[in-house]
């Protein structure tokens, strides 16, 4: 069973992150993509001596949409990301994690305005009803996703079917 709660319309504090970039055409891997891209983080994370954000490694974990095309042919572009503490972490260490390797990237996602905050409790299978649960307040509200900036979840608690995932979509302006 699974639970969305709407926040609502807030502004956003930029955060920086390393992540993985993936394009996957078969959903059914996602979980198997996913898994082995945060291995990969927590190893990179250990091994440029970087500070994570968050309390934990798993506090810290992101998925960051570019895109995503539900129909048929499935495709989703996205990267799996950990936030860093840009202050705790050497610049040199971070730009040698990325030396030459085009899936691992390193950015912030910025500053906003008007940003819709989502809560979804529950299984990460059952996510998408929370992003429809979105989709839905966005149209019932008038508001338009800001297509130059990505949407995001971030994974405040990662435990099956009490997980805590929060959603976030950029906004053009808010409208209330």
């Amino acid at each position: 069973m699974s639970r969305t709660t709407i926040v609502g319309i807030q502004s956003f504090t930029k955060l920086f992150f390393i992540g993985i970039e993936n394009h996957q055409s078969m959903p059914e891997k996602f979980n198997n993509v996913i898994n082995e891209n945060y291995t990969k983080l927590e190893n990179l994370v250990k091994k440029g001596a970087l500070a994570i954000k968050q309390s934990s490694f798993s506090a810290a974990t992101l998925c960051i949409y570019h895109s995503v095309n539900p129909t048929e042919p499935y495709m989703a572009a996205f990267a799996n990301a950990i936030e860093i503490d840009p202050q705790a972490s050497k610049r040199e260490n971070i730009e040698a994690l990325l030396d030459g390797d085009k899936t691992i990237l390193a950015g912030t996602i910025p500053d906003q305005k008007f940003m819709l905050k989502v809560i979804h409790e529950g299984s990460h299978e059952s996510l998408g009803s929370s992003w429809q649960a979105a989709d839905a307040y966005l149209k019932e509200k008038g508001l338009v996703r800001d297509s130059g900036y990505s949407p995001f979840e971030r994974y405040v608690v990662i435990s099956g079917d009490s997980s805590i995932t929060e959603i976030y979509i950029p906004l053009l302006a808010d409208k209330r």
